[in-house]
Formats: C-alpha cells, structure tokens, sequence
C-alpha cells in the first residue's frame, strides 16, 4: 500500500508504505522536501516492488524423458494384458510416488489436472528401487521413466505400460552456476556429460527387452 500524507510541515511530504520487499509487514516513512521529491520517491519505491531475483543457476535442457505406468505382472494371461494406457486412466491407479516437490510427483498431477483429473496417492516412497520392489508385490503402481525401471533387480517382474494421450514427458536439464565463469575446459566438460547421457539413455530405451510380456514399452 502506498500513501502520501500531508500532515507534516508546510512544504514537506511524507511517503509511506507497507515494505513489501521485506516480505513482512512494515511501515517505512520516507521524508521529501514536497510533493514532486515525494512523487519521485513513490516512483522508486514502486519500481522495486516484486522484482524478480537473478537466479542463481543456470538450466541446460538435455530431453524429454517419457514416463511409463509401471504395473505388478497379472496373474493370468501377462501377454493378453493391455500394452498402454491413456493419461485420463492413469488417475484410477493407485500410485507409490515420491513426494512432492519431486518432479515426476508434480509432473504427474499437473498433466493430470489437465485432463480434469486428480492423482491417487498409495504411498510415498522417495528410493526407486523400493517403489518397484512395493509395485511387483501388488502393493500399487509406479510412474517412471524405463531406465529406471531397468536399473533395478526386478525389472523382468514388472509391466511397463506407455502412457498415452498425451503422452506423458519429464524433461531432464543439466544444473549449473550462474554466479562462476565457465571456462573453455567447464564447457567442454559440460558438452561431454550431456552427449553422454543422452546416449546412455537413447541406448537403454533401444535395447531388446527381455520379454514383451514383462516389460513391454
């Protein structure tokens, strides 16, 4: 709130307001010697307000990640089990997910809301490998990307379903400082991390599966 008052002195303005830029509540008296100084320090004041902080890091995008349902192996019949699901289908399943502010978590709900629907939440678990220890016992379903799904010791005990309609996407950035200089060599070296892990990635995704009716993507 801004408020000039003339209660003072002949010839003196007094600017006050709440000092948001604290982000607590406050009053910060302002003396002008008349009311253009004032209108000048009002001017001031307002264009601080709410201003953006610089960040601190720098994002450097590598891909787009596509998510899979991951689902304990039906009882009867795994080949007969359907190969994908649509994102609107994804919020009958009861999920084991991390927490928020993970972003697989807030991936999910935000794309979920988008379609009108809400996310449901089994457990909240944070290790990978325990989420898809809990799914392949039937204690609910997962969201993850396959390579984590074939990182873990139980990936042949699992189906991967694709979601789909939209399909359903975490993007992966590479984090950096913005507050240090790069040098030729950090540059490089950044380069050579990105290069290599999508091609860590793109070569797991294109890799043979062990069987179509356990992990099928």
């Amino acid at each position: 709130m801004l408020q000039l008052s003339g209660n003072c002195d002949p010839g003196v303005a007094l600017a006050s307001l709440v000092d948001l830029r604290r982000g607590e509540a406050g009053v910060v008296d302002h003396v002008a010697e008349n009311d253009v100084h004032a209108l000048s320090i009002v001017r001031d004041i307002v264009s601080r307000l709410n201003k953006v902080k610089e960040s601190s890091v720098e994002l450097q995008p590598l891909l787009d990640d596509q998510l899979f349902l991951v689902a304990p192996l039906p009882l009867k019949s795994p080949r007969k089990a359907r190969k994908s699901i649509t994102l609107a289908e994804l919020a009958d399943h009861a999920l084991i997910i991390p927490s928020r502010p993970h972003s697989i978590r807030m991936s999910v709900e935000n794309a979920l809301a988008g379609v009108g629907r809400k996310i449901k939440v089994a457990h909240e678990i944070e290790c990978i490998p325990a989420v898809i220890d809990l799914v392949r016992q039937g204690h609910g379903f997962a969201v993850l990307p396959i390579n984590a799904v074939k990182s873990t010791p139980w990936s042949e005990d699992v189906l991967a379903k694709p979601i789909l309609a939209p399909t359903l996407t975490i993007s992966l950035s590479m984090v950096t400082s913005s507050l240090r200089p790069k040098s030729r060599f950090m540059r490089n070296a950044m380069n050579l991390v990105c290069d290599t892990v999508r091609k860590e990635i793109h070569s797991k995704q294109a890799a043979p599966r062990p069987s179509a009716a356990k992990l099928s993507a």
